[in-house]
């Protein structure tokens, strides 16, 4: 991309970018929603889903800059930032709208 933005800056062409920014995207999710997604779309039930349902029941998250760190909040729309699942569950959480 970069090396087509170049040439056309050599041949005095004009480049138009369009980018889309997702890194926000996995912090709306509205937990119930998903596991009635889970549950109605994808079939998931018994443990499997009350794994998942605990698992974003109560989490908490903190901000930490060396030695200090806030004060834990409760990830009431999304899930902890640093969660393994979170990519899958938001792909999973708006799987039905594609």
């Amino acid at each position: 991309m970069l090396d087509t933005i170049y040439h056309n800056a050599d041949d005095k062409k004009a480049t138009l970018l369009v980018a889309l920014d997702l890194s926000m995207t996995f912090d709306r999710m509205d937990k119930d929603a998903l596991v009635r997604c889970l549950k109605l779309t994808f079939g998931i039930s018994g443990l499997a889903l009350s794994w998942v349902h605990l698992y974003l029941t109560d989490r908490k998250q903190f901000a930490r800059v060396g030695n200090s760190k806030s004060t834990p909040a409760v990830c009431e729309f999304s899930v902890s930032q640093r969660s393994v699942l979170r990519p899958l569950l938001y792909t999973l959480y708006v799987a039905p709208v594609c």
